[in-house]
Order: structure tokens, then C-alpha cells, then sequence
């Protein structure tokens, strides 16, 4: 049984992996739209870029004027030239964005035009030349005379860069334009606490590496975990109906929304709210016979020394980690850095930057972002460490050493996630760091706080900055 199982499982987690893949592949080579709506929320590196130094100019003044660089650098996409222009105009001055706007208007009539231009089908290339000629003309001083279509159309498509083109001209304290470029003081406080916490952590961190070390190397750093012996495999199975029900729900979801017409908003919010359900194959043991106690036992769900001091135990293992998570954030972006020098000396385009679904999923507005908080601070801690660290570690562990038992599972964790290949190293370190902590104390409650404290704290903070920058 326990080979079925493990064949079952390993089969399970590389359709899963694949279908991952594939999704953030059909996401990074999806076009840009350059004809379409922008989105409620507009969370892409440009736009936030954009926004922050638009806030920042009425606390630095012309200083502004060197973030700009950083506008151009992320403007990849054909909409997001436009949207240059309007950030340079409120830097700069109305000319900077005539500027900008003939350069764009040059270079889409052009007899050699630039590949990006040759890539845009005529509806596209039309809706870019009526973009620069109501920009151009905001910033000539003719903004009263565009009729109400033209301002309409140019908010649909490009959202806050649309009504911060309309809003040129007013005084910053306007209502229609506080909103708008306002807020950087606060934006300051939240960037400067979180890069103070962030400093906080490593430092913290780097203490807590040590420490741990010292104290593994003189032996006071025991192991509390209860290894069991070779045998069984109902803890193996829990993994595969894990990854069997995670699998059925995003087709299930998939073909429901499909025959019932829902628009991708709709399928997410469906998707996100059945993940729920997957929860109950973490309890696969109760429904194989395993008594209920006995199955809390083997998963780690105890009190180990008492709840206070697993949490604290969480907290410092956590700290403890961050060494090991901050080196795998390094080595990805190197890794990328190396990817893009690659394409790039081959001849090709460089690369856009990685999708990143949470990011994504902040920006839609709505409830989806109280959704995906919900799922990240409640779901993920204590569903993912009961099947990760709980059932699949337990039986990794009963005939593995420690370090390959750890590492093996947190493979198995990172690929379950939907980020690139390159950016699996960060989840993936973070799994080692919470097996670890399981190895360490025994009871789940240290790893449940330290994937609470970690998920909590990252997404906290992408919610507020977004709130800041709407």
C-alpha cells in the first residue's frame, strides 16, 4: 500500500507542478493589453513605481525629477509609454509630457517603426495615437475643450494616469486631485517602518542563526521529535488526497464556470472560497480508522511544552530561518539576472519581470483581498503545515535522515505553489525552516507561527502600500 501511495503522490505533485507552470508561463507571455481597460487596481511595477514618485514629488520637490529614471526603466509595455508621459508632466512640467507624447506619436507613424509598434495590431496602434493626442493636448492647456468621451476613454484605459492627466492644473489640495498625488507622507511612514522592521528581522535573524548554531553544536539544541518507525502509509496518503482534492477543486471550479458563464473575477472568488473545502483532507487519517487523538498526536497538533513556549519557539525558529530565506531570495534574482544576460546576448528581448500571483490577487479589489488574507493567515498555517509538516514530513522522517526528510518536503511544498520555477527557491527555503522547527519542537504549533508570522506580516504590508497607492 505504501508504494501505491507514494507512486500516487509523486504523480499528484508533478501534475500539479506542471499545471503551475503552465499557468505563470500563459501569464508572463500574455501580451500586455494596449487597447483594453486598466484594472480596478493597478498593482504592476510601473504603475507602483509611478504612483510613489508622483506622492513623493510634494515632499522632495525637483528631486523628484531623478526618480524618473526609474519610470523609464520599468515602462516595457506600449500603454505604459503613454503613462510616462503623464508621470514626466507632473514632475517636470506640462513640456516634459508634449515631450514624451510627440516622441511616442513619432515612433507610431514612423516609417521604421520601432518592434514594439510593428507588434500592435491597427486597433491597438489607433487607440495609443488618440491617447497621445488628448495628452497632448491636457498639457497644451485645451483640457476644457476634450469633449466627455475623450476624458472617459482615457480613464477606462488607463485608470489613475487618466485622472491624473485630467486633474493637471489644480491645485493639490483640489478634491478631485488630493486623492490623487496625496498621501506620500503617510506612504513615507509605512515605507520607512516596514524597512525598519525589515532591518529588525535580519539583524534579529542573523542573532538567532547564530544562536541556534551554537547551541546544535554544544547539544542543548535537542530534537523533540518522535520518530517514528517504518510502517503505514496513511500519512502518505493524507499528502495525496491533499494534492488529489487541491487538483479536483481547480477543475471542478474550472468546468462550473465555464458552463455557468462566470466572468474570471467570478471563477476566482469561486476558486478561492472552495479552497476551503480542500482543508478536510488534512483529517484523511480519521477517515482511514485512526483514532482522533492518536492522529493529533502523529501531526504535531499538541502542546508540546505549552503553547506559550511553542509560539515563542515559532517565533525565534522563524528569526532563526531568515539567513537561510534571505540567501534563496539572492540566489533566485541571480539566477534570473543570469537567465535575462542569457536571452539577451542571444539576441532576444529582455525579459519581463516574473509574475507574482499574490500581487496580483491583492490588486483586484473587492473581497478578493480579504479572501486571499483569510487564506493566507488562517488556511496556509494550519492546513499546509498539518499535510507538509505534519503527515508528509512524519512519514519522510520514519526513513529518511533529518536534512534529506526536510529538504524533500520542502520541495513538495514550494512546487504546490504558483510562482515561477526561479522564484520557488524563497517558499522553498521557508519549508526547510518550518520542517526544521517541526524536527526541533515536535508539535506543529512553532511552524503554524512562524508560516502565520511570515505570511502575515508580507501580505499586511502589500495591503497597506496598495491602500496608499490607490
Amino acid at each position: 500500500m505504501a508504494r501505491v501511495a507514494l507512486l500516487v503522490t509523486v504523480v499528484l505533485v508533478l501534475i500539479t507542478f506542471a499545471l503551475q507552470q503552465a499557468g505563470t508561463s500563459q501569464s508572463a507571455s500574455k501580451p500586455a493589453p494596449a487597447a483594453d481597460a486598466a484594472p480596478e487596481v493597478m498593482v504592476d511595477p510601473f504603475s507602483m513605481v509611478s504612483k510613489m514618485v508622483v506622492k513623493f514629488k510634494p515632499l522632495v520637490g525637483p528631486e523628484a525629477e531623478k526618480f524618473l529614471e526609474q519610470v523609464d526603466a520599468t515602462a516595457r509595455e506600449p500603454v505604459e509609454r503613454i503613462r510616462a508621459a503623464i508621470v514626466a508632466a507632473e514632475i517636470k512640467g506640462p513640456e516634459a509630457g508634449i515631450e514624451r507624447a510627440d516622441s511616442l506619436a513619432g515612433a507610431l507613424t514612423a516609417a521604421d517603426a520601432p518592434g514594439w509598434v510593428r507588434d500592435l495590431d491597427a486597433e491597438a496602434r489607433e487607440a495609443l495615437a488618440a491617447d497621445v493626442r488628448t495628452v497632448r493636448e491636457i498639457y497644451e492647456g485645451k483640457k476644457d475643450a476634450l469633449e466627455d468621451a475623450r476624458r472617459d476613454e482615457l480613464v477606462r484605459r488607463h485608470g489613475w494616469f487618466g485622472r491624473v492627466a485630467l486633474s493637471h492644473g489644480l491645485p493639490n489640495e483640489d478634491p478631485a486631485r488630493s486623492g490623487l498625488v496625496g498621501g506620500g507622507g503617510p506612504l513615507v511612514l509605512l515605507l520607512a517602518g516596514f524597512g525598519l522592521l525589515v532591518a529588525a528581522v535580519v539583524l534579529g535573524g542573523l542573532a538567532s542563526f547564530v544562536i541556534a548554531l551554537v547551541l546544535l553544536s554544544s547539544g542543548k539544541l535537542r530534537a523533540r521529535f518522535d520518530r517514528p518507525a517504518p510502517g503505514g502509509s496513511v500519512y502518505l496518503e493524507t499528502a495525496a488526497a491533499f494534492f488529489a482534492a487541491f487538483l479536483g477543486v481547480k477543475i471542478v471550479v474550472s468546468f462550473a464556470a465555464s458552463q455557468a458563464g462566470f466572468s474570471d473575477d467570478q471563477t476566482l472568488r469561486l476558486a478561492m472560497g472552495a479552497q476551503w473545502g480542500v482543508a478536510i483532507m488534512a483529517f484523511w487519517a480519521l477517515f482511514r480508522g485512526v483514532a482522533f487523538s492518536r492522529a493529533a498526536r502523529d501531526l504535531g497538533w499538541h502542546r508540546g511544552q505549552g503553547v506559550a513556549v511553542e509560539v515563542l519557539c515559532g517565533v525565534f525558529g522563524y528569526l532563526a530561518g531568515v539567513p537561510v530565506f534571505l540567501a534563496a531570495v539572492v540566489l533566485s534574482i541571480m539566477v534570473m539576472m543570469v537567465r535575462a544576460a542569457m536571452q539577451q546576448a542571444a539576441g532576444g528581448p529582455a525579459p519581463a519581470p516574473p509574475e507574482n500571483p499574490i500581487l496580483e490577487l491583492v490588486g483586484k479589489g473587492g473581497w478578493v483581498p480579504i479572501m486571499l488574507f483569510l487564506l493566507a493567515t488562517v488556511w496556509a498555517p494550519l492546513v499546509e503545515e498539518t499535510v507538509f509538516r505534519g503527515a508528509l514530513y512524519r512519514h519522510a522522517r520514519s526513513r529518511l535522515p533529518v536534512v534529506v526528510a526536510a529538504v524533500l518536503t520542502a520541495v513538495v511544498f514550494g512546487v504546490a505553489h504558483g510562482y515561477e520555477v526561479l522564484m520557488l527557491g524563497p517558499v522553498i527555503a521557508l519549508g526547510f525552516n518550518f520542517a526544521m522547527m517541526r524536527e526541533w519542537r515536535g508539535s506543529l504549533i512553532a511552524p503554524v507561527t512562524a508560516h502565520f508570522l511570515h505570511n502575515a506580516t508580507v501580505l499586511g504590508f502589500l495591503l497597506a502600500l496598495l491602500h496608499f497607492l490607490r
